[in-house]
């Protein structure tokens, strides 16, 4: 818990002094091995997070907050394929891991499976129904695979999520061809002004959930 406080208040040194010394008094503590792989993987140091994470997948192989870790290590290196395996395992320890199942839909789509991404964003939608994230990443998977009035359709069910990053509209490249479409700019018009109507609502005391998630 030492370890964790300090991991809170951005302080590394601390953090992996507290979690080694938990691990002289229990070796096989899985999440001691696992947070200093995070540590390792936020000085940049790929390889020796991803030898921590084998380590304390091998202390405890039921243990899904290591697999996520290690799927988010390959996704940041690119190698989607092996993001997607360990999100899979993730998902099979816990199946309503939202996160998870965001990120292999994010893996199945660079990996060029399309329907498994959508799978995953359908899945994701349904464990958390008022957030935009998995709506608008299929939305895009939708128009980059050459469906950009099923993107359309898919975009005008964020006018209920909590969606403000309405600037994507007007920038995300995913969304080129459907922004040729007659009726996009209607709907953008309105999912600004919804977003507007929300932080308003923050800036006034007032939250939504995935406000700074992103696709």
């Amino acid at each position: 818990m030492l370890g964790t406080l300090s991991l809170l208040e951005d302080d590394l040194d601390a953090a992996e002094r507290s979690y080694r010394r938990a691990l002289e008094i229990t070796p096989g503590f899985v999440e001691a091995i696992s947070n200093l792989g995070m540590i390792a993987a936020l000085r940049d140091d790929p390889k020796k997070a991803e030898a921590l994470y084998r380590q304390a997948i091998a202390a405890d192989p039921g243990f899904p907050r290591v697999y996520r870790r290690l799927a988010d290590l390959y996704y940041e290196k690119g190698d989607y394929a092996k993001a997607l395996e360990n999100y899979r395992k993730t998902l099979a320890v816990e199946p309503a891991d939202f996160a998870a199942l965001v990120q292999a839909g994010n893996s199945a789509r660079h990996a060029g499976d399309a329907k498994a991404a959508a799978d995953y964003f359908t899945k994701a939608a349904h464990r958390r129904p008022s957030s935009w994230v998995p709506v608008y990443n299929e939305a895009c998977l939708a128009a980059v695979s050459g469906d950009p009035a099923r993107a359309l359709k898919l975009l005008e069910n964020l006018r209920d999520k909590t969606f403000v990053r309405t600037e994507l509209l007007a920038t995300d490249p995913d969304l080129a061809a459907v922004r040729n479409l007659p009726a996009f700019a209607p709907l953008r018009a309105t999912l600004e002004a919804h977003g507007a109507e929300l932080r308003k609502r923050a800036g006034e005391g007032g939250d939504w959930e995935d406000a700074e998630a992103g696709p």
